[in-house]
């Protein structure tokens, strides 16, 4: 029943945006599992890797306000427990306010209140004896890009697995789990559009800030085109999750969009974006890729939130 609903509310909504232009419809092609392998990811939170935050908890308890406003009840917990519980609390209730755990950044946002969680001691404070590490994952199994119109449509499939170790036993967790993510996201018309390459020193102006070790490996690699959406145009349609992701048994269950605690996974947000780099201009299948991309996809302002192949 689930995949069911889900393709249903997959072709509802192509319809639709099929039904918005004058342009054919999207071409989606069936989800793809051994076209590219998947590819490791990074989350970065307020411009910091994740993992660099999970060590100190001074900077991990910024991180935890830049996802959103809550006021904290009083209570015997440390300050981060209780600002895990409220954020937590809020978004269940389908709050607003709470940009780092709405739209397509939405799903890092509570893995990163889970990680969070696992690097407090039993007081609900930071744990300076242990250590916290997620390692990161994903593909685009679905893609579809309509140049002539800038739509397009996008399936994610996403892995967070999060380990925990004693500081003076690194190599060997106490605690291992992981978390998979699929979603179906789709481009309105007008949304998308192709970035030229401007400098080596500023390949593309006006989109996500690349460092510099960054630029060196656009330059290096050739990429010269970028496939950029940002605003309202980008629609998350579907969320499936599995808790305790095991790969020889998947069992992705549809969030559905209509309950409070899932609400905010399926907002639209004006600083959501897209951002696919390429040699040459984006093609309008998935089979005509050449490679993975490489990409990023979140939150483009403050703060910033993304998960990046790049």
């Amino acid at each position: 029943m689930t995949h069911f609903w889900t393709k249903f509310v997959v072709a509802f909504t192509l319809i639709l945006l099929s039904a918005a232009c004058e342009t054919a419809p999207p071409v989606v092609e069936p989800i793809s599992t051994s076209f590219f392998a998947v590819e490791p990811t990074t989350i970065i939170i307020k411009g910091k890797k994740l993992n660099n935050v999970l060590e100190d908890g001074t900077e991990l308890n910024e991180a935890l306000k830049a996802l959103g406003t809550v006021t904290l009840v009083s209570g015997p917990k440390g300050e981060l427990k209780r600002r895990i519980m409220a954020l937590r609390k809020a978004d269940k209730e389908g709050a607003s306010d709470l940009p780092g755990l709405s739209g397509i950044n939405g799903i890092f946002g509570r893995e990163i209140l889970d990680a969070a969680d696992q690097a407090l001691g039993s007081g609900g404070n930071f744990n300076n004896a242990t250590k916290v590490v997620t390692e990161v994952s994903g593909q685009i199994n679905q893609y579809y890009f309509n140049p002539d119109d800038g739509s397009g449509f996008l399936g994610v499939d996403t892995f967070v697995t999060k380990k925990k170790f004693n500081k003076n036993n690194p190599t060997n967790p106490i605690k291992v789990s992981t978390d998979a993510y699929r979603w179906s996201v789709a481009i309105t018309a007008g949304t998308y559009t192709v970035k030229t390459k401007n400098t080596s020193a500023d390949p593309f102006p006006g989109t996500i800030p690349f460092s510099p070790t960054q630029i060196a490996e656009i330059n290096s690699k050739g990429f010269d085109r970028k496939l950029w959406a940002k605003g309202t145009g980008i629609v998350v349609i579907s969320v499936e999750f599995d808790k305790n992701y095991d790969p020889t048994s998947p069992n992705f269950v549809l969030l559905d969009p209509t309950k409070n605690k899932n609400k905010n996974l399926y907002k639209t947000d004006a600083d959501s974006c897209i951002d696919m780099l390429f040699v040459g201009d984006p093609p309008r299948l998935y089979s005509q890729l050449m490679g993975p991309p490489t990409y990023c996809l979140g939150r483009c302002a403050q703060p910033l939130l993304v998960n990046t192949g790049f």
